[in-house]
């Protein structure tokens, strides 16, 4: 995804969203093992010198409880929680101002994280750089965070867990849309009550 952008806040463009599912992780505050599946938003950002950049999200879990970091995420992205059939995906290319700052993980080394998200003010709507503008920054691949046990993330890992799941669907569950089983892409989270 090559280097992030300097600490900082900065009109930003989301870039893609990214779903990984079945991932092995500790369970919250427990070192229980549990399989979940995760996301993850991709940001392009430009700064003042006009250099492109790209930095990911942390991780979080894909489920709508109200209490869930995705929840609280596109609610201070979009100023509202999603409704049943909302699909995270209709977040591509739509602007956002985020702050990067500088943390110590763990194991010693310093990452650039988004730390905070908000909308783009109508005023500056029209200085959102476009996705397009990001098409050759860095490769295909995310780097390891913090709060993975994966090396590399990329669009897909794995089966698809929710083919042929129909209208009985539950809450959190997830939506790929109508699609052949044999031409693989990547998936789509939907918002479903």
């Amino acid at each position: 995804m090559g280097p992030p952008p300097p600490a900082g806040t900065y009109l930003a463009v989301c870039t893609d969203v990214i779903d990984l599912y079945g991932v092995d992780r500790k369970k919250y505050e427990s070192e229980e093992m549990e399989k979940v599946d995760v996301t993850r938003f991709v940001f392009g950002v430009k700064t003042k010198s006009g250099q492109f950049h790209k930095i990911a999200t942390r991780e979080m879990k894909i489920t709508s409880g109200p209490k869930a970091n995705l929840t609280k995420f596109i609610k201070a992205w979009t100023g509202e929680v999603p409704k049943a059939g909302w699909d995270t995906e209709s977040l591509k290319g739509k602007g956002a101002q985020i702050t990067v700052t500088a943390e110590e993980a763990r194991n010693g080394k310093v990452y650039n994280n988004i730390t905070g998200l908000a909308p783009v003010l109508e005023d500056y709507a029209d200085k959102v750089p476009a996705v397009n503008a990001f098409a050759k920054v860095g490769g295909d691949s995310l780097p390891k965070s913090d709060d993975s046990d994966l090396e590399v993330l990329g669009p897909l890992k794995g089966a698809d867990p929710c083919w042929g799941r129909g209208a009985g669907r539950q809450r959190g569950q997830l939506s790929t849309g109508s699609r052949s089983p044999s031409a693989p892409q990547p998936l789509r989270l939907q918002w479903l009550s």
